[in-house]
């Protein structure tokens, strides 16, 4: 393979779903509250969710509770809010064809299970699976690096890391990782990059 790149983690939120920020606007609509409230208000509790520390019902009784709503399901408005990215999905399904390949996401508990199940997420057989809220540690900090890379069962410069957050591929490259950024603006011409880079060598 070209670079010697055997293993391909792939971030979730901006890599292979888009918009989940349009959950804020539908949860404004349907309370009557402003969108940078309800962004406060989630921002302040999402590393809880993302580390395990605080589980979703939780989450979403505080989430109302700040909001002074009865009630508000927060999954259930991120997967209304999503799109998948669907040229990233067949590239994760050709990718992984020919190398092995897993996911890297700083994510809500249950959430992956949930958006495989939806269609949302490509439903294949990842051979490493990093949930930052069952491992209990987020991106950029070094020690999720640590722990894909020891669920990887590759050396670091066989792993390649694609996300859409320079800040997560710092930590990586730093550990010895390939590293790609991914653009969710123009997602067409990103996933197009990604193949080339991959596509195996002649």
């Amino acid at each position: 393979t070209k670079s010697g790149v055997r293993f391909i983690y792939f971030d979730i939120n901006g890599c292979l779903v888009r918009f989940f920020h349009r959950a804020f606007a539908t949860i404004a609509d349907d309370t009557g509250l402003s969108p940078d409230a309800i962004e406060t208000a989630f921002w302040q509790y999402n590393d809880a969710i993302c580390t395990g520390a605080m589980s979703i019902a939780d989450f979403n009784k505080a989430f109302a509770k700040d909001l002074g709503q009865p009630h508000i399901d927060w999954q259930k408005y991120y997967l209304g809010a999503v799109d998948p990215i669907n040229e990233m999905h067949e590239l994760v399904r050709w990718a992984g064809e020919n190398y092995r390949i897993g996911l890297l996401s700083n994510i809500g508990s249950g959430f992956i299970d949930d958006m495989l199940k939806a269609g949302l997420l490509p439903n294949i057989a990842y051979d490493a699976i990093v949930d930052s809220s069952k491992v209990g540690v987020l991106k950029p900090d070094p020690k999720i690096y640590d722990i894909a890379e020891s669920m990887a069962g590759v050396a670091a410069n066989e792993i390649l890391l694609i996300d859409d957050t320079r800040a997560n591929l710092m930590p990586a490259q730093r550990a010895g990782w390939h590293v790609m950024w991914f653009n969710d603006y123009d997602s067409m011409e990103a996933t197009e990059r990604v193949r080339t880079a991959l596509e195996p060598a002649d």
